[in-house]
């Protein structure tokens, strides 16, 4: 993830080892990520003058946008900030569904083996976890789900009530949603589920989740990717987080153990038939992924794309994943490809010619009565191509005249 953050206006360490434009460019790392955070908490504080150094973070870290892995993860930490929720410390909500929990324990209205995972053919109860986003207490909070999936039956109204929820905090309903999953339920088939909740102050907001049938052992499958195109190790960017024309870019990639068994071994390979990308190490390892966990690669995969891409081509990667009790999952990434426009200026000149009266001849100057030939070098300051350029040049300087203005 990077900013479009103010850069120097002239020749800078930045600029000239990492390749950053003048005046404006986009960046990533704490250097950029800091100010932001900082200048958030100055415009919690002005709202809320009475809140604490403490209080505050807790608005930031519980108000960011959830990127990556749900949660805190090393990548993305508590997520991207938000400020306009922030703000909203005298409103309740937003609330959404943050996790959930299913019971499969064997007794009445439960038909299941004890899991803790959703498996074909069992009937289960799901506990559903709330997070309350906004800065007051959410009271008499309800949550009705609904499915639109032949292989899942919802029981009863679908719906649970919880108490109250503090503002920032997370509470689990009071009763189970009843859920019978068809005996033909393909293992790790994806159970897309929409929320509606509701609260006694008036808020109303919906949302989706997906849980997947258990596949009485591991699932892996992607969970996120990170574009890496900074100036370090493979990669060789401008560090904006994006795949650009002309970058190597690193490709760090997050997988998540949907199953109910941990993968140890676990190795993923991406190819390709994308006449554009060119991948330059296909190959990775990733520690042990527990059951409901994730991992990241241990390096990254490397890839660049060749001249001729088209501008906002999305590029798709397959993986194909593999642990050492010969488990085999595919899945894939994508991502768009951006051809970045020409950005050609003046970068420096020389004299290759004088002659004449009134200086010495070839001496690299110019000299009153002289002719000259001055040769101007140009500089293409992005990673985009530029084809057929042509220059021009004039004078407002009567002491000057320009007899060939065009080359």
């Amino acid at each position: 993830m990077s900013i479009y953050s103010t850069t120097p206006t002239y020749p800078v360490f930045a600029t000239d080892w990492y390749g950053l434009k003048p005046d404006y460019d986009y960046a990533s790392g704490t250097s950029m990520a800091a100010p932001v955070v900082a200048g958030e908490a100055a415009l919690i504080l002005s709202h809320y003058p009475d809140l604490t150094a403490d209080q505050v973070a807790e608005a930031i870290r519980n108000t960011a946008d959830d990127l990556g892995v749900p949660g805190f993860d090393p990548y993305y930490g508590w997520g991207r900030v938000n400020a306009a929720t922030a703000l909203k410390m005298d409103t309740v909500g937003p609330v959404a569904v943050s996790k959930w929990r299913v019971d499969d324990t064997a007794r009445a209205g439960i038909q299941g083996n004890g899991d803790g995972v959703i498996n074909p053919g069992e009937s289960v109860g799901l506990y559903l976890t709330l997070k309350n986003r906004g800065g007051q207490n959410a009271g008499a909070v309800t949550v009705a789900v609904t499915t639109a999936d032949a292989y899942v039956t919802i029981g009863g109204a679908g719906a649970t009530a919880l108490a109250s929820i503090p503002r920032w905090g997370a509470a689990e309903g009071a009763t189970p949603i009843a859920l019978a999953i068809s005996p033909a339920a393909p293992v790790g088939h994806a159970i897309a589920f929409h929320a509606v909740i509701g609260e006694e102050h008036g808020g109303s907001w919906e949302g989706d989740f997906e849980i997947s049938v258990g596949l009485y052992g591991p699932a892996l499958r992607v969970a996120s990717f990170v574009i890496d195109d900074d100036m370090e190790q493979q990669s060789q960017g401008n560090s904006d987080g994006l795949v650009q024309l002309g970058e190597q870019t690193e490709l760090r990639v997050t997988l998540r153990n949907d199953g109910d068994a941990g993968a140890s071994g676990v190795q993923a390979v991406i190819t390709t038939q994308d006449p554009y990308v060119v991948i330059s190490d296909e190959s990775e390892l990733y520690p042990g992924i527990p059951a409901g966990g994730s991992a990241s690669c241990d390096a990254d995969f490397d890839l660049s794309v060749i001249a001729g891409c088209p501008d906002g081509h999305v590029a798709r990667l397959n993986l194909q994943i593999t642990d050492d009790a010969g488990h085999v999952w595919t899945d894939f990434v994508e991502f768009p490809v951006y051809v970045p426009a020409p950005e050609v200026r003046y970068s420096w000149s020389r004299v290759a010619a004088d002659s004449g009266s009134g200086g010495i001849a070839g001496d690299g100057g110019v000299s009153p009565g002289e002719t000259a030939e001055l040769e101007v070098t140009l500089a293409n300051l992005s990673l985009g191509p530029a084809s057929g350029v042509q220059a021009s040049i004039s004078s407002a300087d009567p002491q000057i005249h320009v007899t060939s203005s065009a080359d």
